[in-house]
């Protein structure tokens, strides 16, 4: 180093073994050394770009990474680094460059000490870029060295650096690429990864074919397998080849009686070539068969591309020129073997590794490997086809590394012989066929006149003008011209030049010339020719060669003209091709064209462009809409190809040509079957412009090509059974799926031509079954194996559409496995479900929903009632098609006006005369006829059966509370969109008003507070409209203007109808519905404008009226409903019609009534209501006791009494009982009805007002913290009922505490319904009775008569009502307890508070200022019995004081007397003592300030203050009370509470509290359970309104 500071490879060195050592600051020191010795300065190397060789960029990358590690950003921001940070490298290299710090193999031992650093350093060598191919062959070699060079070829000078070490595939044998693999798992591994990722579509169909036939032995295939496991591998073999002889038996039973006959495809898997018993038949006509079968079980991705992409056929991308050019093209590679993958691969690779080779040398060994000719003048380039990938690969490297061939051609001819300079003449001459063909195929694929396509042209011209040249200069140094293979580069030269000049646009006569020329030179080599199988755009050498390409020079510019101005004139151009291909008599075109030339230049002309001239004339007839002769060029392509494919040429080329032609048809074919099939599936009626002869020739031809394509079924059937192998790429599982395509639209257009034409003369029914045997057999076949949605789903659309136009019930299972094959739709019925055919289901589009939708509204339809939910499938299918084929829309005039109509028609007012007509079956809607697929849809029925599956999903829930109803918001819009396209329907008229009631009953069930709202309107406008919708459905069952529903709907109308009628009518909405204040319209009178509503309001007998008559004819339908009588009975009863008549409705309705609910729970509505209606009638006279015992036995609750019964009170105590029964067979507690009664019976009936308040206080839980009212909303009670009763409870209950002067829990039942305004109906009127109640009970309670203030105030004197006053505080304050005056007092303040102005607050001031006045002429009374405690008091303390002797007690005692000890029992004395108007007197004697005297009299507002200011000391001591007790709740709960002076009203209410307690006690045992569940409900916040809330709990 003192002598070589400079030299970086040492310093290199030096970091590789201190980075070995983990020494980082040497490490960093000899990068850096590197880095500046190399590079000098970031600034020089950003100025000069200068290029980096891949030592000095892992360096700088090393280095980065320590600075990272450090944090020495002021180093890392400097410039150079931001050059790697943003470069990128291949994968190669980027390990390369990430393994560059590791410690080097020559270093390894060193670190060891095992040898010296000498020897270490003399062993070092740069390590190689490791690159391991995916596949054995030229091509993959090629494109990873061209990547290599494209990817470090851009600014870094690494080619000439990075050393490569090339892997080859561990599962293949060098030269022997095509050996099979031994088992199905190797098979798999041996496949790149890059391979792997294959379509998704062909990967699920193998993966669904491999879980179809594989056995559970399949794992242990390829190992030593069991003769148990071989055996049931060979029985499932034997299983598929019997399964496959079923289908090819099924074909041939089919299109017997038409002569053609399929075979057995499966018996080609066990032929063999070389057996001489093998039939004729198997040897000749199925050669194709057998070749696609080998070409497959060797399968070669050079066969897949060119099934794919056409490889070596044409370009998809080339223009019409090139097409013409490619005419003259025949049959150049059925003369030319391909080249083997790996042929010469191994000792190429061998010498790169071991020559330690750079990619630049590489890639020119490559070129010169490929293209050279061996010492032994064996020629590649000219003996073997190239694959096109490879040429392709050559043709991308060549301008890369022509300036280093050119070095290296020019280097050997002045140092080599002769025979070097003859070997690199044919590589000069081979490069220039390649660089014209690159030119070409650049000008070819250029468009239009873009600037930089033509500067690219003219390099490409000028460097392949410098290389001809070049190989003239060559072409001078060979001495002796008279060899065979110098003749031939001369005629190669020769030819080649006229190919450049044709390409560079010479002129036809100069080119006419040339071609002369070179004739006359051929002659000297007479039957010579020349293969050129590389080349695209150069053909053969030969004289046919040269004849074709004088012809095609007077083909050309006819066929350039077609071509080029099809859409100009495309008659002239349709006639032209006729006269040339098809010999018309359109020949008299005035065009100078000689026909036979043009007809010599096609029979010579290549397959593909014979089929490239017959598709121009299709297009052509198709822009001339002359579809049926478009359709019949197809026919003629097809026979073209099967013909090539079938002709005896075909038998005598080699293997290798045979199946490059056998690939070259198929690729042919693809555009041909894809054309064929659409036309046939558009229409099939194409079929019938073909002849009889030429349709049976097009189906032999077929079914050849479906013979030949089932050969890839049945090596997929052997591939997957383990009884072959095969190396499976990414190409060969796309030319698979290929094949399947072609396949299924072969298979589609012979189903097509059977059943137009083939069966044609048989019956409707007979063809028909005939359709659908052939289409469950090809169904079958190819959804077990997953390809009947390929091409597009061809198959299954065709399919879908046979189906639809045959329309038989035995089709249903096919339609539904169609369906789930095509569209994902998961949809079966009672018997059938549809398989996995592991197809990838399409979206489903309008039109194809259009056609299906009849399909699926029959299935819905069928074996449905409206109660019931369909099934999940089907609900899912309703959804997806209204979801695609949409609603109704506005933008439709007819649905628009519809639409405003109905809108209209809803939102009126509630007219008589609408009931009337309805009832007459005269109402009608003025809707005018929907024409769209809309109302094709709505007739079918699909909005309907929505708006119904809606309706009876939110029916089918089991809601515990209020929530969301987008169920019934969704039914409401879909029975809308079904009346807007067909008003007639009687169903969605009915499933709209049930919609509506729905709607009203939820806002009734869970809360009051709509009720007592302002939103009551808007339940009312519901109902009107679910009574108008009722309505309009009423009028046209009676006008039978709609299909006549079954008797079970109708009967459920009709009650369901009468219901809306009478709940409407009835509380708690009391003919909300039929108000017309808000539908007044303007009038002109005599005394002008005025307005008023347009017709009078429905009187409620009129509304209940028309309910009894829908109930009577729900009678008419329905005899044995249970309902109609019962509802009946009650709308008689309301309409006082006679009681026995009413009676006798009761009791027809037990009789009808079945055991039990839909709900598994007895029906006691009947037997109630005729229990109940025999109490009122006989209160009120209309029956007697005699016709009361006459009706009660028609109820099972009756038991016949031991002793007659002749009195009031025996009938009574008899409905009592018949009432305690009835609540005992309620299990659940749901019915409150009974107990009401028989409190009502024990008040009104035996006046036993106690009992009868013990009875309804079962109702009430007074201790609950959310309610006070515990009954159940029953399964056949109203809506909206539940808050009635809550109110008649209520005001029934208030009304017997008040005859009990029950005021501790009237006070209880006011604070809670003071807070609880959403529990019953018409809270203020409830609110106001129960205050009356409350202040008669306390005017009761203290005795004071009505207008007692008022009446005491004139006589009070005036001076002394203050001084009195003041002493009337002190001495209620000072008592022990304080007079029960006060305690009335305090509960009539609280009431006052209580109330909040929400009642008039005259009676409580009256009432509160009464007792007040009362308590002022009771002071006398309470001086007295203060100054009777004092004397108590002080004796108590004198004896205390003589007893303990304690003076100073006495005299404390004396001096305060309220601070005795009276505070061992009360507490809370400060609240006195503290209190300003506290009462401190310690004498009676003690003088009283005097007051100022008055003349007026005491007012009402006077006497109001000095109550407030008495209740005072008694609400703050109390409020003071409750805070201590809360503290020391939060604390300790004490043992026992102590009571003061001032809580003496909390002390009563605890004792009102006890006695309600045992008063609740009391009640009979059938109302246990209901106030426990009571309980329940009401700390869940349940309003006792839904039986699910018994469920929950």
């Amino acid at each position: 180093m003192i002598h070589e500071s400079g030299d970086s490879d040492f310093w290199l060195k030096i970091a590789s073994y201190v980075s070995a050592l983990n020494l980082r600051r040497l490490h960093r020191f000899a990068l850096e050394c590197v880095i500046n010795s190399r590079i000098v300065g970031a600034n020089d190397y950003l100025e000069s770009k200068m290029a980096l060789g891949i030592d000095d960029i892992a360096g700088l990358w090393g280095l980065r990474k320590i600075l990272e590690d450090l944090g020495d950003n002021n180093t890392l921001n400097l410039p150079i680094f931001d050059f790697i940070r943003g470069k990128k490298y291949n994968e190669s290299v980027t390990r390369y460059i990430e393994n560059y710090s590791n410690t080097p193999v020559w270093l390894q031992s060193l670190v060891r000490e095992e040898i010296q650093l000498s020897r270490a350093l003399n062993e070092d060598h740069q390590e190689p870029l490791e690159i391991e191919l995916d596949s054995l062959d030229w091509t993959t070699l090629g494109e990873n060295l061209i990547e290599l060079a494209e990817d470090t070829s851009d600014g870094d000078d690494l080619n000439s650096q990075i050393v490569l070490l090339i892997k080859i595939p561990e599962a293949q044998e060098p030269e022997a690429s095509s050996e099979k693999v031994s088992s199905s798992e190797n098979r798999q591994e041996s496949v790149p990864e890059d391979d792997t990722t294959i379509e998704a579509g062909s990967d699920d169909r193998a993966n669904s074919r491999r879980r179809k036939r594989r056995s559970f032995g399949e794992e242990l295939i390829g190992a030593r397998s069991s003769k148990r496991v071989r055996a049931r591998v060979e029985e499932q073999a034997v299983q598929e080849s019997t399964e496959d002889n079923e289908f090819f038996d099924q074909i041939d039973k089919i299109f017997a009686p038409f002569n053609f006959k399929f075979g057995n495809i499966a018996k080609l898997i066990l032929v063999d070539s070389d057996d001489d018993n093998i039939s004729e038949d198997f040897r000749e006509q199925d050669q194709p068969l057998r070749d696609l079968l080998s070409s497959l079980q060797e399968w070669k991705d050079s066969n897949g591309n060119l099934l794919l992409k056409g490889e070596g056929i044409s370009n998809p991308s080339a223009n019409v020129s090139r097409m013409v050019d490619m005419a003259m093209v025949k049959s150049v590679t059925k003369h030319s073997n391909n080249l083997p993958d790996s042929k010469g691969l191994q000792s190429f690779i061998s010498l790169i590794n071991n020559s330690l080779l750079t990619i630049d040398d590489s890639c020119l060994q490559f070129l010169l490997k490929l293209l050279l000719p061996q010492e032994d003048n064996v020629d590649l380039f000219l003996k073997y086809k190239f694959p096109e990938s490879l040429i392709g690969v050559i043709e991308d490297m060549l301008p890369l590394y022509l300036d280093a061939l050119y070095q290296h051609i020019v280097f050997t001819v002045k140092n080599d012989g002769q025979d070097a300079i003859v070997r690199y003449l044919k590589l000069t001459e081979s490069i220039y066929e390649l660089l014209l063909n690159i030119y070409i195929d650049e000008i070819q694929s250029s468009v239009g006149s873009n600037q930089k396509a033509q500067q690219k042209i003219a390099v490409k011209a000028d460097q392949l003008e410098r290389w001809r040249e070049f190989l003239m200069d060559i072409s001078c140094l060979v001495e002796d011209s008279s060899e065979q293979h110098i003749g031939d580069l001369r005629l190669r030269y020769e030819w080649t030049t006229i190919i450049h000049k044709k390409a560079i646009g010479t002129s036809h006569e100069e080119l006419l010339e040339l071609f002369n020329g070179f004739m006359e030179l051929l002659l000297e080599y007479p039957n010579h020719i020349i293969y050129l199988p590389n080349t695209a755009y150069i053909p053969e050498i030969s004289s046919q060669g040269v004849s074709m390409q004088m012809s095609k020079l007077h083909a050309s510019s006819v066929f350039s003209d077609i071509c080029q101005n099809l859409d100009q004139d495309a008659q002239k151009n349709v006639q032209m091709l006729e006269a040339i291909l098809q010999r018309s008599d359109s020949r008299d075109i005035s065009v100078d064209v000689d026909f036979e030339i043009m007809e010599q230049f096609i029979r010579n002309a290549s397959l593909e462009f014979r089929l490239f001239l017959w598709s121009l004339l299709r297009k052509g007839y198709a822009e001339l809409n002359e579809s049926n002769k478009a359709f019949e060029c197809l026919p003629i392509s097809l026979s073209l190809v099967m013909k090539d494919l079938s002709s005896e040429e075909y038998l005598k080329l080699g293997q290798s040509q045979r199946i490059f032609t056998l690939y070259r048809s198929l690729y042919l074919l693809q555009d041909t079957l894809l054309t064929t099939s659409e036309y046939c599936l558009k229409d099939s009626q194409y079929l019938a412009t073909l002849s009889d002869s030429k349709l049976n020739e097009v189906v032999s031809y077929l079914f050849t090509l479906l013979r030949l394509l089932h050969v890839c079924m049945v090596h997929e059937d052997n591939l997957v059974n383990n009884n072959i192998t095969v190396k499976e790429t990414k190409v060969y599982n796309k030319s698979v799926n290929k094949m399947h395509e072609m396949l299924v639209q072969s298979w589609c257009i012979v189903y097509v031509c059977y059943s137009t034409r083939l069966i044609s003369t048989l019956s409707d029914s007979e063809r028909a079954e005939k359709c659908l045997q052939l289409l469950y057999v090809l169904h079958e076949e190819l959804g077990t194996r997953a390809c009947c949605s390929l091409s597009d789903g061809a198959f299954l659309k065709l399919l879908q559409s046979e189906l639809i136009r045959i329309d038989s019930p035995e089709s249903e299972n096919e339609m539904l496995q169609c369906l789930h094959c095509r569209f994902g739709l998961a949809l079966g019925n009672e018997l059938f479900f549809p398989y996995d055919h592991k197809t990838t289901p399409g979206s489903l589009d309008r039109p194809n929903a259009l056609e299906l939708v009849q399909f699926i509204m029959a299935m819905a339809l069928r074996k449905r009632n409206s109660q019931t939910l369909p099934r999940s499938d089907m609900k899912v299918a309703l959804d997806k098609f209204c979801e695609v084929i949409g609603v109704p829309r506005r933008d439709q005039t007819s649905i628009y006006y519809n639409q405003s109509v109905l809108e209209s028609f809803l939102n009126q007012s509630l007219d008589p005369l609408i009931l009337k007509r309805s009832i007459r079956g005269e109402e009608c809607l003025s809707t005018i006829k929907v024409k769209s697929d809309y109302a094709k849809v709505a007739m079918i029925g699909l909005y309907f059966l929505q708006g119904q599956v809606y309706l009876t999903q939110y029916r089918s829930r089991k809601r515990t509370m209020a929530g969301r109803t987008e169920d019934l918001d969704y039914a409401i819009r879909y029975f809308k969109h079904d009346l807007v396209c067909n008003t007639n329907r009687f169903e969605s008229w009915y499933g709209l008003a049930q919609t509506y009631d729905a709607q009203a009953e939820d806002d009734m069930t869970w809360s009051a507070e709509k009720l007592n709202s302002e939103y009551r309107k808007s339940i009312g406008a519901t109902q009107r409209r679910a009574i108008l919708c009722y309505s309009v459905a009423t009028s046209l069952y009676l006008r039978q203007d709609t299909i006549i529903p079954p008797k079970s709907i109708l009967a459920t109308f009709w009650t369901d109808f009468g219901y809306e009628l009478y709940s409407s009518a009835r509380a708690p909405m009391e003919m909300e519905a039929f108000h017309v204040e808000e539908f007044e319209r303007h009038f002109s009178g005599s005394t002008g404008m005025y307005s008023k509503p347009r017709h009078p309001e429905l009187k409620s007998t009129t509304a209940i009226k028309l309910s009894l008559h829908m109930f009577h004819m729900a009678k008419c339908v329905d005899r044995g409903g249970w309902k109609n009588h019962y509802m009946e009975g009650k709308c008689l009863g309301k309409l006082g019609a006679d009681a026995l008549e009413v009676l006798d409705c009761y009791v027809r309705s037990i009789s009808c009534v079945p055991e039990k609910s839909s709900q598994g729970d007895p029906i006691f509505e009947p037997h109630y209501k005729l229990i109940s209606s025999v109490f009122k009638y006989f209160m009120k006279g209309s029956i007697t006791l005699e016709v009361a015992l006459e009706y009660l036995p028609k109820t099972s609750y009756y038991k016949e009494s031991e002793q007659p019964i002749i009195s009031k009170k025996q009938l009574f105590e008899l409905l009592i009982e018949m009432l305690n029964r009835l609540r005992s067979a309620d299990k659940k507690h749901w019915h409150h009805r009974p107990t009401y009664r028989i409190a009502t019976i024990l008040e009104r009936g035996l006046d036993e007002v106690e009992k009868a308040r013990e009875e309804i206080a079962g109702f009430f839980a007074l201790r609950a913290a959310k309610s006070y009212l515990t009954i159940w909303r029953p399964e056949f009670e109203r809506a909206g009922r539940h808050f009635v009763y809550a109110y008649s409870y209520t005001c029934y209950y208030v009304d017997l505490l008040e005859k009990t002067n029950d005021i501790t829990t009237l006070n209880v039942i006011a604070k809670k319904l003071r807070r609880l305004t959403t529990v019953t109906i018409r809270h203020t009127e409830l609110w106001e009775h129960i205050c009356k109640a409350i202040l008669s009970t306390l005017r009761n309670l203290s005795e004071v008569p009505e207008r007692y203030m008022e009446t005491s105030l004139a006589s009070m004197p005036v001076d002394d009502f203050f001084n009195r006053a003041s002493q009337l505080e002190q001495i209620c304050m000072s008592l022990r307890p304080p007079p029960t005056l006060v305690k009335y007092l305090h509960e009539t303040s609280e009431l006052r508070r209580l109330n909040a102005a929400l009642a008039p607050t005259a009676g409580m001031e009256d009432v509160f200022g009464s007792i007040y006045v009362k308590l002022f002429y009771q002071l006398p009374q309470l001086e007295e019995e203060y100054a009777k405690q004092k004397a108590e008091l002080r004796e108590f303390d004198e004896s205390k004081a003589s007893l303990a002797g304690d003076i100073s007690a006495k005299k404390e005692t004396e001096s305060e007397p309220n601070e005795s000890s009276m505070n061992s029992r009360v507490t809370a004395t400060e609240s006195a003592a503290n209190t300003p108007s506290s009462f401190a007197g310690t004498e009676a004697s003690t003088p009283v300030p005097p007051v100022k005297a008055r003349t007026a009299r005491v007012t009402r507002k006077e006497v109001l203050s000095k109550a407030n200011a008495l209740l005072k000391p008694f609400i703050a001591a109390e409020a003071k009370e409750k805070a201590i007790a809360a503290k020391d709740k939060s604390v300790v709960k004490p043992d026992k509470p102590t009571a003061t002076a001032s809580s003496v009203d909390g002390e009563d209410l605890k004792e009102g509290n006890e006695q309600n307690e045992k008063t609740a006690t009391k009640t009979s045992d059938s109302s246990k359970p209901s106030q426990e569940a009571g309980t329940r409900v009401d700390e869940d916040d349940r309003e006792s309104t839904s039986k699910n809330t018994e469920e929950n709990d």
